[in-house]
Parts: structure tokens; sequence; C-alpha cells
């Protein structure tokens, strides 16, 4: 069949290889033609038709997203139309690629063994078209204090607190901070190395001295790991402590990751997850930066930022009211 990598697209036939150029990365495309291949099990290329190709684009509409990586974590969440489409247009490309006959493309496949027929494009009309509405971000909401009540059910497991605290100071992705190691702390900052950032992209965050402090006061001296003593929570709230394997980053993240599915539903919010933490830092630092602006706005005026909203601003909306 047709795979491809970053630097270079590979074509397998039967008796040979041949490779060009093509955007799509081997682990993405493997990722769908092993998703093809649970829905649709079929032994060769040849007995994919249109009929198959609907019943695929069918189940995606109705798959959701960690079934269609097959993760062991469930989610409700389904499929985006961006990810269903591209699924469909990777299937065709590929397709393409196989049909096209020529002996340095399909890599030595016989004329008889050729795809005649491309089934995905013939079913690109029933793909489904994405709405112009767009989801607002799942996040804490600040008004009703859900980050405070969530926080709260972490009074059995202060390092798991620390790390929640930490996370929203730091814009984190939950696997950044669970690597989270003491060379990345350098002053009063936290730098994110490339290597270990998403898609290569280091990141700098700045923490507060208090923050800085508590971590500090957490240290386990013989390990890299900030977040070390993580294991001390889980022994702690564990029903076999003896059993409890010692730190890993990735065990962490597995087990952080439960408990805060187990956390948000008990303060009634199923749908948060540690992701939600960085929209919420996103709107906290938005909401800081108005708040100063509006403070040197004031000073300007020689009044109070209370006596600047009362008798110099007309009143805004929701926002508004929330600082008064």
């Amino acid at each position: 069949f047709f795979f491809s990598s970053r630097r270079r697209h590979t074509s397998i036939g039967v008796t040979g290889v041949q490779t060009c150029a093509l955007p799509i990365s081997l682990g993405e495309f493997m990722g769908i033609w092993r998703s093809f291949l649970r829905v649709c099990p079929v032994t060769t290329i040849q007995e994919v038709t249109e009929q198959v190709a609907l019943a695929y684009l069918r189940r995606l509409q109705g798959m959701s997203r960690t079934e269609n990586r097959r993760c062991k974590k469930k989610s409700t969440k389904r499929l985006s139309i961006q990810t269903i489409t591209k699924h469909i247009r990777h299937l065709a490309g590929a397709w393409n690629r196989v049909r096209e006959g020529h002996h340095a493309r399909v890599g030595g496949l016989a004329p008889h063994q050729l795809v005649q027929s491309n089934p995905w494009q013939g079913i690109r009309n029933n793909i489904p078209q994405p709405t112009l509405v767009d989801e607002d971000p799942v996040q804490f909401e600040l008004e009703t204090n859900d980050l405070g009540q969530f926080l709260d059910q972490f009074k059995e497991r202060p390092i798991g607190e620390l790390f929640i605290i930490a996370s929203l100071w730091c814009w984190g992705r939950i696997t950044e901070m669970a690597r989270m190691e003491w060379g990345w702390l350098q002053g009063d900052y936290v730098v994110i190395p490339r290597s270990k950032a998403k898609r290569g992209r280091g990141k700098v965050a700045r923490l507060p001295p208090e923050i800085r402090e508590r971590l500090e006061a957490i240290r386990v001296p013989d390990s890299p790991y900030v977040f070390a003593r993580w294991v001390e929570d889980v022994q702690r709230c564990a029903e076999h402590p003896a059993r409890v394997q010692p730190f890993c980053p990735r065990r962490m993240v597995n087990q952080m990751e439960k408990l805060i599915d187990k956390f948000a539903t008990a303060i009634g919010r199923p749908e948060v997850s540690h992701h939600s933490l960085r929209r919420t830092a996103m709107e906290l630092g938005e909401e800081a930066e108005l708040r100063s602006a509006e403070k040197t706005s004031a000073e300007k005026l020689q009044t109070t930022v209370g006596n600047k909203r009362r008798n110099y601003t007309k009143a805004f909306g929701q926002i508004g009211r929330a600082h008064v």
C-alpha cells in the first residue's frame, strides 16, 4: 500500500519501493489506515468499493476521538468534521498514487493488481460540511468559583493541588508539567526546552515567588523531577500503599487524568479537563491586563478605580459588573 513520512513518501508494492515528497507523516497515515481496518477489515485494497468507503464514513460520524485512536480512556466527544475530512482526503490521495499505473510509482505492481477507481473520491459529496458556529471552549467559570471548588477536592493530595496551581501559572500541558525538571526553573521563570514541548516549540512562563517556594519545599534531592513527591499523595490515598510504584511522569499523567475526571464530576463540571486550565489562565491573563490598563487610566484622572467606574465610564455588560 501507500505510506509516507515528513521527508519522503513511500509507495509499497509487491516487488519494490519508490519514494517521493508529500507533507503527511507516516504516523498520521498509519493511524488513519488502522482506524479504517478496525472498521472494515479488508485483506486487499481491491476489496474497497464505494459502499465500503461509505460505510467507513458513516462509522466515522458516530465515532469518538478516543475510539478513533483506540485509547483505553473513553470519551464522549465525537470526531470533528475536519478530522473526518482529513481521513477521507488522505485515503483518497493514497488510492490515487496506487492507481496511476506507472511502474516507478506503484513499486512493480502488475496491471491486474492496480486499483482501477478511487472509492474515496466517489463519496466526496457525502462528507458532512462544517458548521459555522463554534462551540465555546471549556474552562473554569470565574464567577461561580469552579476553580476553587475543584482545588478543594485535592485536600488530601497537597502535591496534586500544587500541580494544578503550577499548571495554571505556567499555562502548561499535563505532559509538560508532569515532566517538569528542576533545571527548567531559572530564577522567577520556568523555561520549557524545545525538545520537551509540543511540536518542538519551547515556552517561558513566570512563577510567583510564593509558588516557587512551595515547589522548593517538596523537592526530592535525588530526583530531577519537580513533582517526584506525587508518589506520597498516591500512597496516602491508596488501598495498598506498598504496591504503589515509583514516580514516573507518564504514570503521573494517567493518575492525574483519572483524578481530574473524578473531581470534575464531583463539582458538577464533568466536561472540564486539565486543558481547561490553559483556557482559564488565558482569560485570567487578559483580565489582569485589563485591570492594569484600568488602574493606569484612573491614575491619569487622579481618582480611584472604583470612582472611575461609577462616575467616568458607562456600564459595559457582565464583565464590567463582575469587577464592581
